[in-house]
């Protein structure tokens, strides 16, 4: 039996059909499932379920799930005995669908590499306010080195942008090179340790305290006579820092 202007069998169509609808299909399942799992996940680890590997997949396979239903589905309407079936550029078609599936796995690791990030910097003691800043960071690295691969696999010259990052990223360099070096700063101390909080330090320009936090970009001393001092991180990692025993009470 014939279909569309006798060209295409209702067979071929519900071919189609079945290639869209199963991955999705599938794509839900998998996603109900995930919930559950970020549910048990939060329960034994003593985490909010929004902060599980599994509720971080559940929007990921979703949407690679209908990015894989549309592409299985292109695989048969390709073959429709119609006019504007033959027309289309299907090329082109492929093009823009592996750059959507490079977009997603770019997000897909973003959201990985973030949570696991954060769950570090949290179990460090860091400032919610700092895990805000990483997440900015973060996220503005992969926006770009996402961007310039789906250009690149458009067809997109990316030579121009790139000088243009170039240009762009010397001068926010230039203009924020205090807090760059306060953030990088805060890696050292992060990797060394030269002390951790509850220390009590003394730093060559004389001010001392037992340490309340170390953040990314400054560290905070309570002295001994209740005053909060916040130490830049830079003049940290250049000072001598000696960790002695706290004044007695």
């Amino acid at each position: 039996m014939r279909v569309l202007v006798g060209a295409v069998t209702i067979a071929e169509v519900l071919y189609a059909l079945l290639a869209l609808v199963l991955p999705i299909g599938a794509g839900l399942l998998a996603a109900r499932w995930l919930k559950r799992a970020a549910r048990l996940a939060a329960g034994r680890l003593g985490l909010g379920a929004a902060d599980t590997v599994a509720h971080t997949l559940r929007g990921p396979l979703r949407t690679a799930s209908w990015l894989l239903g549309a592409y299985l589905t292109t695989t048969f309407v390709r073959k429709f005995e119609l006019d504007w079936a033959r027309r289309l550029d299907w090329d082109a078609v492929d093009r823009w669908l592996l750059a959507a599936a490079i977009l997603l796995a770019f997000h897909l690791g973003y959201r990985v590499m973030f949570q696991a990030i954060r769950a570090a910097a949290l179990r460090a003691g860091r400032d919610p306010s700092d895990v805000a800043l990483i997440r900015k960071v973060l996220g503005a690295l992969f926006v770009v080195v996402a961007a310039l691969t789906v250009l690149s696999q458009l067809g997109v010259s990316i030579g121009p942008v790139l000088a243009s990052l170039g240009v762009a990223g010397l001068a926010v360099a230039l203009a924020l090179k205090d807090t760059l070096a306060n953030y990088f700063a805060g890696i050292t101390l992060a990797i060394d340790k030269p002390f951790t909080v509850g220390d009590f330090i003394r730093l060559d320009g004389g001010h001392e305290g037992r340490v309340e936090a170390i953040g990314w970009r400054s560290t905070r001393l309570l002295s001994k006579d209740g005053a909060t001092i916040t130490v830049p991180n830079e003049k940290l990692t250049t000072s001598v820092v000696v960790k002695q025993n706290p004044p007695a009470e």
